[in-house]
């Protein structure tokens, strides 16, 4: 076993012991006497339109004397997803009418009344809070009348549930009107016994869910569902209220995000077919893989075998023979490619983001990443892939090592520095225009500095170190000696060329996972939670092996063309489905949001390229080591002359 396989699975145990060695904030259950205060957070303001976030202070709405943020983690920052406390007050089990939180004098003269326009105007934007970290889901239609209660079966059968937050206001006619009232629905779990097992005298409960509904409202502050009293237009004194109603539930704290993570009958079929359609895909080019290994690959064989005997049997009289398909190029296809420094380190930072991926996928399913754990996921990547520059390291000064070992501290820089750099120059430009639009998502200062700490702390120094291991070590001898002279590669038709070669081993790769990418994709955009692993998880396994497999056919081709230039072609021709993905995923969003502006496009072209350029390095570093396993296997197995 390498030694970076060895460092790769200490870091993986580590990752997963901590995970259950150590308390994970926001999974434990906390229990609230009667009468005691359930703090409400508010977070960002929020729209599927524009997806640019703003802080819902900086807006003409109540705020409290004293706002109290809690630290947030890496991935909170990164995604402008940061809580502040507010004035709500609610208290367990106790129902309270049209309680007054504050009144705005002047709306129309407020500081945020542009920033209030400017939001009800571009998209439906709404209030993002939470309640013991349960976030508030919006009720787009509520069977309540007064006098009737709200019963939890009548919640989750009927399922009126919006999208998530509260919306602040809207657009009418030229005029614009503030929802100046919240009705709160609160679901919580009695607790009537304490840990001992005693019966207390003090009632406790658990929050389960909150529910809002939003009103405009002048006057008639109700929790009925009717709206006789005038709407509030945006101007003048705003005065805001809120009800809450308290409705037990026989819901189980551990079973409290079901409702919000559970797919729809239709989710399970599309991804369902997606992972039949991968499955199916896959197992048609796994199908000419086979061929080629059990039929053309084993008849190639025994033909070299049978010519060897025949010549060996043979006085130096005899006739020259030459030989034919693969084997002619057996003393070539070990030359070092050009630009194989590029090569390494592309190769070498797919097999680092594939291994991030697959241990984030392994986690994943074990649990550690639920919803209450906000920001945890992309926190980890990225400490992950600052971790495993190791990885990276080792494999590329190991391929450079096997070409030669020419330029070791150019190839090093590379791997170091290439697609960080790159990825941080796209983050940047976009923190820029969205710092440009004095949104809450642009990322401070001070973590852009955090950001490069890691970067130039910690990845770039165990890259090096990766390289320094690799290069210690002997590289593993190619199974033929390669001439001086290079062998000239005779025309190849149209249909044998790299360009079309790859473009079409691309599109199955792209075919595999692309039912899955979608759904994702719509989900994320739609402000919805994804919590399907599983189903993610497989698609990414049936991707890779599919790329393997075309990788494989496709240098497997080209070899018996005579064509021994394989390098770039095993790479290239399972990362090109990320060519596929940014040119139609693009496409897609570009042409079918509705309402989307300039600086949201920019956002989507901007993110969907990182989000190829991820795709395209991992595929292709799994698609070239398939390649370089199969071509060491098959020479290794003929005499080569």
């Amino acid at each position: 076993m390498s030694r970076a396989t060895l460092l790769l699975l200490a870091i993986a145990a580590c990752s997963v012991s901590r995970g259950w060695a150590y308390y994970l904030p926001g999974v434990y259950p906390q229990n609230f006497a009667e009468g005691e205060v359930v703090p409400v957070k508010v977070g960002k303001l929020s729209s599927t339109a524009t997806h640019l976030p703003y802080e819902y202070y900086d807006g003409p709405f109540c705020r409290p004397e004293k706002v109290i943020s809690p630290r947030a983690n890496l991935g909170e920052v990164l995604t402008g997803d940061i809580l502040h406390t507010s004035g709500y007050e609610l208290k367990m089990m106790v129902n309270e009418t049209c309680k007054e939180l504050c009144t705005v004098p002047k709306f129309e003269k407020h500081q945020g009344f542009d920033l209030f326009k400017k939001l009800v105007s571009d998209g439906k934007y709404r209030m993002n809070m939470r309640m013991d970290n349960m976030p508030a889901v919006a009720l787009v239609e509520v069977p309540f009348s007064a006098g009737t209660d709200l019963s939890t079966a009548d919640l989750y059968a009927k399922k009126y549930v919006g999208l998530l937050g509260a919306l602040i206001g809207y657009e009418r006619d030229g005029k614009y009107f503030v929802n100046n009232h919240i009705n709160f629905w609160i679901l919580y779990h009695p607790m009537p016994a304490d840990e001992d097992g005693e019966i207390n005298d003090v009632k406790y409960g658990r929050v389960i869910a909150m529910y809002v509904a939003t009103k405009s409202t002048t006057s008639a502050c109700s929790e009925s569902g009717e709206s006789g009293s005038p709407e509030q237009e945006a101007k003048g004194d705003v005065k805001f209220t809120y009800s809450i109603r308290w409705v037990p539930s026989e819901t189980k704290w551990a079973s409290r995000w079901d409702p919000l993570l559970q797919m729809s009958q239709q989710d399970v079929a599309t991804n369902s077919f997606a992972v039949v359609n991968s499955l199916l895909v896959t197992l048609c080019v796994s199908g000419v893989v086979a061929m080629i290994l059990v039929r053309s690959l084993k008849r190639d064989l025994l033909r070299y075998q049978e010519i060897d005997e025949m010549l060996g049997d043979e006085d130096d009289d005899g006739a020259p023979y030459e030989d034919f398909g693969w084997k002619v190029v057996a003393h070539d296809v070990f030359r070092k490619p050009p630009m194989s420094s590029t090569l390494c380190w592309m190769v070498a930072t797919g097999t680092q983001l594939f291994w991030v991926l697959t241990i984030l996928f392994t986690i994943s399913l074990v649990g550690i990443y639920s919803p209450s754990n906000r920001g945890a996921l992309l926190s980890s990547a990225i400490i992950f892939f600052a971790a495993l520059g190791v990885v990276s390291g080792y494999q590329s000064g190991k391929l450079n090592n096997m070409l030669g070992g020419e330029k070791r501290r150019e190839v090093a820089l590379s791997t170091a520095l290439w697609f960080p750099g790159i990825m941080f120059g796209l983050f940047f430009i976009l923190d820029l225009i969205i710092f440009s639009q004095r949104s809450s998502g642009a990322v401070p200062f001070g973590t852009l500095v955090a950001l490069c700490g890691l970067w130039f702390g910690i990845s770039t120094p165990l890259v090096f170190v990766g390289t320094y291991l690799a290069y210690k070590s002997q590289p593993e001898p190619w199974p033929v000696k390669v001439n001086q002279i290079p062998r000239l590669i005779p025309d190849l038709p149209w249909y044998r060329r790299t360009i079309f070669m790859t473009m079409v081993a691309g599109s199955v790769p792209f075919a595999v996972s692309f039912t899955q990418l979608f759904f994702v994709l719509s989900r994320l955009w739609l402000n919805q939670f994804v919590y399907m692993f599983g189903f993610i998880a497989l698609v990414f396994l049936i991707t890779a092996i599919a790329s393997a497999e075309v990788a494989i056919i496709v240098v497997y081709f080209g070899l018996q063309a005579e064509d021994y230039n394989w390098w770039w072609k095993a790479f290239l021709a399972p990362a090109t489905s990320g060519v596929y993905m940014y040119v139609l995923v693009s496409m897609y969003f570009l042409t079918s949001l509705p309402a989307s502006t300039a600086i949201t496009n920019i956002m989507i072209v901007i993110w969907l390229f990182m989000l190829a350029l991820i795709s395209s390095l991992v595929t292709g570093a799994v698609g070239f080591q398939a390649c370089l396993w199969f071509v060491r296997k098959i020479y290794a197995a003929v005499k080569a002359d």
